[in-house]
């Protein structure tokens, strides 16, 4: 009898999980996704509306150890773009660039926080109305 085995690497390829939650009175509308050096198993939804939360879950083409991804949304017909950064590289996991941008953004915050590390990201965002 030959018995083989096989052995699989299950977490070799770094993979980034952003959960984007809505918390404003505007429908936020996708204006970019950058993803430059892997690929979206569950790409960003088109439209969020008030309330509403979306998963959004990509994964490294390869085993590089550099995976920033980038995703924007118009906040209603404010003007103002949110903007939802991470990076997960060799120095760990961020969300650095991440925030509102526009002539009201003031009346706007983005809460971010991280809750695993590389190489298998786990980040959620809030946007809300400022206090």
């Amino acid at each position: 009898m030959i018995i083989t085995k096989t052995r699989r690497r299950i977490f070799a390829v770094p993979t980034t999980t952003l959960k984007i939650s809505n918390y404003t009175d505007q429908t936020m509308w996708l204006v970019r996704s950058d993803n430059p050096n892997g690929h979206w198993v569950v790409a960003p939804r088109e439209a969020l509306d008030p309330g509403k939360t979306v998963i959004v879950t990509a994964v490294a083409n390869t085993s590089s150890p550099t995976m920033p991804i980038s995703i924007s949304y118009d906040v209603g017909e404010t003007g103002n773009v949110a903007h939802f950064n991470s990076a997960n590289n060799y120095l760990g996991a961020n969300a650095y660039g991440s925030g509102v941008m526009g002539e009201t953004a003031d009346n706007y915050k983005v809460a971010t926080w991280i809750d695993a590390g590389v190489p298998n990201v786990y980040i959620g965002y809030i946007l809300a109305e400022a206090d």
